[in-house]
């Protein structure tokens, strides 16, 4: 009997590789199928074909069978990896990964898992002693986990191999063991959390951030803070991710593809501080991780007393009247005093002074911004003016009247705990606002006070057309001598109005009459500071 000489079909399921086959009276031949079934989103597809064999000199009737071929498809049952990280894991711990060989045939598979070969050791990459290993039967539909746990003695990278051959007929995986061995998979910053200086009473909040190297989830339990070995009021937990303030989870790490760096998952704890007395108060915020390693003690260190801000005057500058006309360079000038009326410790320490800026981190210290759209940014200077260049600096003097010294700040006692800040106005038009009747101008002034890290300021100002005043000052200083503490010397000093009686329409406008910036404290005006004052032809005051 002869058998055909070829079988053709375009991109096959089925086929077989078929030479020109003679079967002698008798005897028998195999003749050997293949299925090579087409790449498939689906995970399991049927196919079926029937496939006719005929023989070339063998009648019709007898010398035809039909043969029916069956197979599934299973898509990524060649599939295993070739690299299984273990990420980092404390000395004297352990991490297991699972990974599955499964069987989606319809019949018997044979896989089969090489032994683990490493150069670091014997005992740091190990399969289980339920894992398979060697040649493996799976049924069809089973599946086995095959189980390696790392464990890491020194502080370091480790590598291995392990060859798997996935199922029989599939091409043998070599996979790559990496892991890091690590004192410590579990830290966190900052440590110590410092609250530094807070007023008694006021509360404020810092956080702690816990950072996850390994790569499963670690679980804290048990957050609380305390005092020694009591628990603490001063010191709270307020904020967990968890919403149980005793437990937090922190995310497992990952590792970089491009610089095999391990990056760690993080979680945030938020702690606050109310001191309730002046003086340090030293705490701690502790939990027990579910990983080997000594259980979690962050040092929280903080101080009753420090910094408090107080702004006057209060709330509003009201410049009152400003004299305005044509082609003026007519300006006003009044100031913002600073003070720290907070607590100084009993040894000095810098970081219980007030400074200036955000967080007291500096320039800029202030910011300003018109309140409606009569006012204009360039009508106002806070900080020191160049009246030669008719610039602002937005700044304060490093050195003389109203200096600032942003690395030491105001103390919380005596003439360095005041700042006088100037502030000027030149209106450039006698536009003012209908509801208000002023240009108005807000000043936010920004400081290291947990509580009031930003104080506001209304400056108001409202110009008037009046023609140019003539004036004199008489004396143009005052001379106190010698006065002795607690005695109290007053001068006088006059302004007066020069212009002809008959001028009617010449009033001189006394605006914003106060002592100057960076004055002495002991210098006053008797009966405060003048905010405006008319004075009449010939009128002197």
């Amino acid at each position: 009997m002869q058998i055909g000489t070829s079988v053709v079909e375009p991109n096959p399921v089925f086929g077989l590789d078929l030479e020109p086959l003679e079967i002698p009276p008798g005897e028998s031949r195999e003749l050997r199928f293949f299925f090579q079934p087409p790449e498939e989103m689906r995970p399991v597809v049927d196919h079926e074909v029937l496939l006719k064999v005929a023989a070339r000199n063998v009648s019709a009737e007898g010398g035809q069978v039909t043969v029916k071929l069956k197979g599934r498809a299973i898509r990524g049952e060649c599939e295993w990896p070739t690299r299984i990280d273990f990420g980092a894991v404390g000395r004297g711990d352990s991490f297991e990964i699972a990974t599955l060989l499964r069987n989606r045939r319809m019949v018997d598979s044979f896989p089969r898992v090489g032994d683990i070969q490493s150069s670091q050791g014997a005992d740091v990459f190990t399969l289980t002693s339920d894992s398979p290993r060697g040649d493996v039967t799976l049924a069809p539909g089973r599946e086995r986990a095959v189980k390696v746990v790392f464990r890491p003695t020194e502080v370091r990278d480790y590598t291995a191999t392990m060859v798997v051959l996935p199922a029989d007929g599939c091409p043998e995986v070599t996979t790559r063991l990496v892991g890091t061995g690590v004192d410590n998979v579990l830290s966190w910053q900052p440590s110590p959390l410092d609250f530094g200086y807070v007023q008694p009473g006021v509360m404020v909040t810092g956080e702690v951030t816990f950072l996850n190297r390994s790569f499963k989830p670690v679980q804290l339990s048990g957050l609380a803070t305390r005092e020694g070995s009591n628990p603490s009021n001063i010191y709270r937990v307020v904020a967990a991710n968890m919403g149980d303030m005793t437990r937090l989870t922190v995310p497992a790490g990952s590792r970089d593809a491009a610089t095999n760096d391990i990056v760690p998952g993080s979680a945030k704890v938020t702690v606050s501080f109310r001191p309730a007395v002046l003086g340090p108060r030293n705490g701690t915020l502790v939990a027990t991780a579910d990983v080997s390693q000594p259980s979690v003690t962050v040092p929280l260190r903080g101080f009753g007393g420090g910094p408090d801000i107080d702004v006057l005057p209060a709330q509003t500058l009201n410049f009152g009247r400003i004299a305005f006309f044509s082609g003026t360079t007519s300006a006003a000038t009044r100031k913002l005093t600073v003070r720290n009326v907070g607590t100084a410790p009993a040894v000095a320490d810098p970081r219980a002074n007030l400074r200036l800026g955000a967080m007291g981190a500096g320039r800029p210290y202030w910011t300003v911004t018109p309140k409606n759209a009569e006012s204009a940014a360039d009508e106002i200077c806070v900080g020191v003016f160049d009246a030669t260049a008719g610039t602002c600096s937005n700044d304060l003097p490093a050195s003389g009247p109203g200096a600032y010294n942003s690395s030491v700040g105001l103390v919380a006692s005596g003439a360095a705990a005041t700042l006088d800040i100037p502030v000027r106005v030149q209106p450039k038009n006698l536009t003012v606002n209908a509801t208000s009747g002023n240009k108005e101008w807000e000043v936010t002034i920004f400081s290291n006070d947990p509580d009031e890290p930003e104080v506001r300021i209304t400056v108001t100002a409202r110009p008037v057309m009046l023609p140019p005043c003539e004036y004199t000052l008489t004396p143009v200083s005052l001379n106190y001598g010698v006065v002795s503490p607690p005695n109290v010397k007053d001068l006088t000093f006059q302004v007066c109005n020069v212009a002809p009686a008959t001028a009617t329409g010449n009033i001189c406008l006394l605006s914003n009459l106060d002592m100057g910036v960076g004055s002495d404290a002991m210098f006053s005006l008797p009966a405060g500071a003048v905010a405006e004052k008319e004075l009449a032809p010939q009128q002197c005051e």
